[in-house]
C-alpha cells in the first residue's frame, strides 16, 4: 500500500486498470468525461440544467413515485395524471383509447370529421349555415322561430295542420277532393272550366 498525508499533484495523465475507490467526496473543478456507461446505486442530485442528446426512459416500481421532468420550459408532473401549464403542441396524430373530458370550451381552425355516431346531451347551436348532404330524421317536434324556405317540393305522408293564415303567391293545385267545413270566401272572380254540382 502507499500512504500519502498530504496532496498528490500530477501533471499527466493518470491511467489506472481496476477500481478507483475514494472514501470521501470527490470534487472536479472541470468537466467529466465518461467513455462507458455510467451505473449509480443510489440518489443523483443536480443542482443544475440537464441536457440529454438522446431518450429518457424512467422505470418505476410504485405507482406512488412521482416523477417531475421539464420539456421546452413546461413541467410534467406524472403520478398517473398528467398537467400540463402550457400549451401542447403534439404535431402528428394524437390517439386515445377512452373517452376524452373537456369542462371548458372547445376551438377547432380546421373541420371536425365523426366517423361514427354524436349523441348531444343539450343543446347545439350554430352561428353559421348548416349543410346536410342525406335526409334529416327528427323524433320529435321542430319548432322554428323565423321563416322556413324550401327551393324543391315539400310532401308530407300526414296532415298539415296551420294554425294562422295560409297566403299562396300563386296557383293550388289541388289532385283530390277538396272538403271545408266553413265558409268559402272569393274576394275576386270564380271561373270554373265545368259544371258545378251542388247537392
Amino acid at each position: 500500500d502507499v500512504s500519502l498525508n498530504s496532496k498528490l499533484f500530477v501533471s499527466g495523465d493518470v491511467s489506472m486498470d481496476s477500481i478507483l475507490m475514494v472514501a470521501g467526496d470527490v470534487s472536479l473543478n472541470s468537466k467529466l468525461f465518461v467513455a462507458e456507461d455510467v451505473s449509480f446505486n443510489k440518489d443523483l442530485a443536480i443542482g443544475g440544467n440537464v441536457v440529454i442528446r438522446g431518450n429518457l426512459s424512467v422505470y418505476q416500481q410504485e405507482d406512488t413515485t412521482i416523477i417531475n421532468t421539464t420539456v421546452n420550459t413546461y413541467r410534467i408532473v406524472d403520478t398517473l395524471d398528467i398537467s400540463v401549464n402550457g400549451n401542447l403542441v403534439v404535431s402528428n396524430d394524437v390517439s386515445l383509447n377512452s373517452k376524452l373530458f373537456v369542462s371548458g370550451d372547445v376551438s377547432m381552425d380546421s373541420i371536425l370529421v365523426v366517423s361514427g355516431d354524436v349523441s348531444l346531451n343539450s343543446k347545439l347551436f350554430v352561428s353559421g349555415d348548416v349543410s346536410m348532404d342525406s335526409i334529416l330524421i327528427v323524433a320529435g317536434d321542430v319548432s322554428l322561430n323565423s321563416k322556413l324556405f324550401v327551393s324543391g317540393d315539400v310532401s308530407m305522408d300526414s296532415i298539415l295542420v296551420v294554425a294562422g293564415d295560409v297566403s299562396l303567391n300563386s296557383k293550388l293545385f289541388v289532385s283530390g277532393d277538396v272538403s271545408m267545413d266553413s265558409i268559402l270566401m272569393v274576394a275576386g272572380d270564380v271561373s270554373l272550366n265545368s259544371k258545378l254540382f251542388v247537392s
